[in-house]
């Protein structure tokens, strides 16, 4: 049985097996205050969802950049970092490289843009507009 008050931390709910219906009623509610949000949830939906490689000039720069430039010229949104495990953390010689031979990965969703920092082995989780 799944307590309503801890639905975000179930393994279902982070399987993506498990649908909040809270959600939408919030959705429909906020609609009467906001009418741009039906739109904007419909063009999020119809988006294609990309997994993009970091290109090497963005290493060790900060998510925050890198999804400024995204956005502005290639009309990309990054969503996340879909990231290897064994990433070692930046310390202060530049001289560490990113562990070889990670078997865990996890996605990181909505990061503290300005200090998460991006690695070689980092994939970037991200939306392009349909074609319509």
């Amino acid at each position: 049985e799944i307590d309503s008050s801890d639905y975000a931390h179930h393994p279902r709910f982070l399987r993506g097996d498990l649908f909040v219906t809270s959600a939408l009623t919030s959705l429909v509610a906020n609609n009467l205050y906001n009418a741009s949000l039906i739109p904007m949830v419909t063009a999020l939906v119809e988006s294609s969802p990309l997994l993009l490689p970091l290109p090497l000039e963005w290493e060790r720069r900060s998510f925050a950049e890198f999804s400024q430039w995204l956005l502005a010229s290639k009309n990309i949104l990054a969503l996340g970092i879909y990231r290897s495990s064994k990433v070692i953390k930046e310390d202060a010689s530049l001289e560490r490289k990113n562990a070889i031979g990670a078997t865990m990965h996890y996605v990181y969703t909505s990061p503290p843009a300005f200090s998460v920092r991006l690695f070689r082995s980092d994939r970037i989780l991200a939306l392009a507009p349909s074609g319509n």
